[in-house]
């Protein structure tokens, strides 16, 4: 069973859950990532950047296509925001 935390905001409210699916989407509803418990203990994990992570939402049920394009941005964060991932840096959770 997977604990699942979502909040409201930096000062909302928080509220736990537990499942055994959780489909991560940005704000126009385009899927990021998967997370799906397969059996006890065991997680898939599946980001939007793997080749077959439209099969697997298509295996979901969820009729939606989604194209990764990559990004090149500029290393320096904007004032007041701190880059957490990006070349050079791996983001661990």
């Amino acid at each position: 069973m997977l604990h699942i935390t979502t909040s409201t905001g930096l000062n909302g409210s928080v509220q736990n859950t537990h499942g055994n699916l959780v489909v991560v989407k940005d704000t126009y509803d385009n899927p990021l990532v998967v997370v799906q418990e397969v059996s006890n203990g065991v997680t898939m994990v599946v980001p939007a950047t793997d080749p077959d992570f439209n099969r697997v939402l298509a295996g979901l049920g969820l009729d939606k296509v989604v194209v990764c394009n990559k990004l090149l941005v500029d290393n320096t964060p904007p004032d007041g925001a701190k880059l957490v991932c990006g070349p050079g840096r791996i983001l661990t959770l």
